[in-house]
């Protein structure tokens, strides 16, 4: 029974761990900030995801879409969309001898998340 146990745990560990990286890379949204680096390459290619023909993954460049096959693609990153706006206001109120003077200083922040790997080639 227990020899059993090990070796079904051990399938399951294999089959968990071998999970395609390719498939992160097609879960990601249509019109999603992307970063392409191919093979011997050491600019990416930056743009937004148009989606997947067969193995090639489709890219909108500044003005015009482009197909890059998974085999030239060492590494992909993304960069998260812009979170919900971030409201702050700080109050600071003084009292000198001749009054209270109060100072509100009021502000809005979009922050963005770097970018993030979704996909790197496997050796």
């Amino acid at each position: 029974m227990r020899p059993l146990l090990c070796l079904f745990l051990l399938a399951f560990t294999v089959v968990w761990s071998s999970q395609d990286p390719w498939q992160k890379a097609k879960e990601l949204a249509t019109g999603s900030d992307i970063r392409i680096y191919k093979l011997g390459s050491t600019k990416p290619v930056e743009g937004k995801m148009a989606g997947f023909v067969d193995n090639k993954l489709q890219v909108i460049l500044k003005n015009e879409q482009i197909a890059i096959r998974q085999a030239e693609i060492d590494r992909i990153d993304y960069r998260p969309p812009k979170g919900k706006p971030v409201k702050t206001e700080n109050t600071v109120t003084s009292t000198d001898g001749f009054g209270t003077t109060t100072n509100t200083t009021t502000g809005t922040s979009w922050s963005r998340e770097g970018w993030q790997t979704v996909y790197r080639k496997t050796p």
